[in-house]
């Protein structure tokens, strides 16, 4: 009994030591890789930088901006700031010599003066859109020249006191009456109109005629167009030693602009005497003058005059002491007229009043003496 207990004592000790040596080392648990985790950059907040208001690019001035629509708040007529509403009123003045001194013509903002017909008569085309006063003449009959030259000015008031019989094709008015773009034209002789007009007693007819400016300018519905003449500029430089200049219209008549250059204008002579205002007695004065030669052709019939505007031509001009030469363009009859200097740009005046003379092409503009 005690032999097989020591056996199986051996025995187990054997097993356990088989066992011991062939059981397996349990493999090593693999230690999972860390991926790290990226620290986040720091965000910058951005402030959107506020869009830039669009700005509108100035107009060039140039003819076609200014003859579809001036700069607003600019008087198209002087180029300086508007005041009040553009309401432009037009009126024909008697440029014969028993018309002197004329009433409110220095309250014009443009004046042109223009040949009328063979015996050596111009008149004047006046134009004001800044004052208007209440006794403007005297008033004399239109033709044709003036008529193509209120053409330009659309939805003006146009004054005038009767008109030219009929001189053949082309010299009778009433074949462009109907063409006038003017919102009023108020005849003094034989239309309506006759509560504008008034005749003196100091004066014998046909220079006693008179329009009051104001009450016609308050006729004007509405604002005419701004359309443009011409181009001003603040930055023209003065020359203040310029000098003085003549025009002969016509045998007899020539007309003198003397420069005053402490004021910046040129004051105006006819028949070697000062152009004054019976009313304001102030001399017609202007910042600007410009010539506009142009070819004149005289009816047989009656010897009325009839202006080649359509077309080009030479001009001159004076500006705050400068001499200038250049040429002008119209186009049409129902254009506008474009100035230009000598080298083909537009004509640069100074903002304020402007005189316009037209004379025939033969004439020249020169150095008083």
């Amino acid at each position: 009994m005690k032999k097989h207990i020591g056996w199986m004592a051996v025995l187990l000790t054997g097993l356990m030591v088989l066992a011991a040596g062939c059981a397996k080392t349990p493999a090593a648990t693999p230690t999972p890789e860390v991926t790290p985790v990226a620290t986040p950059e720091a965000t910058v907040e951005v402030t959107p930088s506020p869009t830039p208001e669009a700005t509108e690019e100035p107009k060039t001035l140039d003819y076609a901006t200014i003859f579809k629509e001036y700069p607003d708040g600019i008087n198209p007529v002087t180029g300086l700031k508007l005041q009040g509403e553009y309401k432009p009123v037009l009126i024909t003045i008697s440029g014969a010599k028993a018309a002197f001194p004329h009433s409110g013509i220095s309250k014009a903002d443009m004046i042109y003066e223009i040949m009328h017909d063979t015996g050596g008569v111009t008149r004047f085309l006046a134009v004001f859109s800044t004052e208007y006063p209440t006794k403007v003449g005297p008033i004399r009959s239109t033709r044709v020249p003036y008529l193509m030259k209120v053409m330009q000015w659309p939805g003006a008031a146009y004054a005038y006191g009767g008109n030219s019989t009929d001189g053949g094709t082309g010299y009778d008015v009433r074949d462009y009456f109907d063409k006038l773009p003017v919102a009023i034209r108020a005849n003094g002789v034989e239309g309506p109109a006759y509560d504008l007009y008034t005749r003196s007693t100091d004066r014998k007819a046909p220079h006693n005629l008179y329009v009051n400016a104001e009450k016609l300018m308050g006729k004007l519905d509405n604002a005419a167009p701004a359309i443009g003449h011409f181009i001003f500029n603040d930055n023209v430089n003065a020359n203040p030693d310029g000098k003085d200049y003549e025009l002969n219209y016509f045998k007899g008549y020539t007309v003198k602009y003397e420069y005053d250059a402490a004021n910046h204008v040129y004051r105006r002579f006819c028949r070697g005497e000062a152009m004054m205002d019976k009313e304001t007695k102030e001399q017609v004065s202007v910042n600007n003058v410009v010539v506009q030669y142009v070819k004149f052709e005289y009816s047989a019939k009656e010897g009325l005059a009839k202006a080649n505007y359509v077309g080009e031509g030479r001009a001159e001009y004076l500006i705050d002491g400068n001499h200038y030469d250049g040429t002008w363009k119209q186009e049409s009859e129902t254009s506008q007229t474009m100035f230009f200097d000598e080298n083909g740009d537009p004509i640069q005046l100074k903002p304020g009043k402007t005189f316009v003379d037209v004379p025939n092409a033969t004439t020249d503009l020169v150095e008083a003496q």
